[in-house]
């Protein structure tokens, strides 16, 4: 998979993060692809980053799942976003 190429795509299209023209389930959809792109591609800061805002829309349990493992791979505890 072009995990580069999804990434560009996903940043060529701003429009998908904008919180005044996409509901909050698709923010948290979009949101999610980029963390999972930016995950693929060892952007993990950046995943971690993407997965929270993530779950700030939508509790997606894809999002949920990365959080954790990105939170294993960066050794770091649950933030307070995280779902309890």
């Amino acid at each position: 998979m072009d995990f580069a190429g999804e990434l560009k795509s996903l940043n060529d299209h701003g429009y998908l993060f904008d919180t005044h023209m996409q509901e909050d389930d698709d923010l948290a959809a979009a949101f999610n692809n980029r963390c999972h792109a930016l995950m693929e591609l060892g952007h993990l800061e950046e995943a971690l980053d993407d997965c929270n805002v993530s779950l700030k829309y939508g509790q997606l349990p894809d999002t949920i799942h990365k959080q954790q493992e990105l939170q294993r791979m960066l050794a770091r505890p649950a933030t307070a976003e995280s779902p309890r």
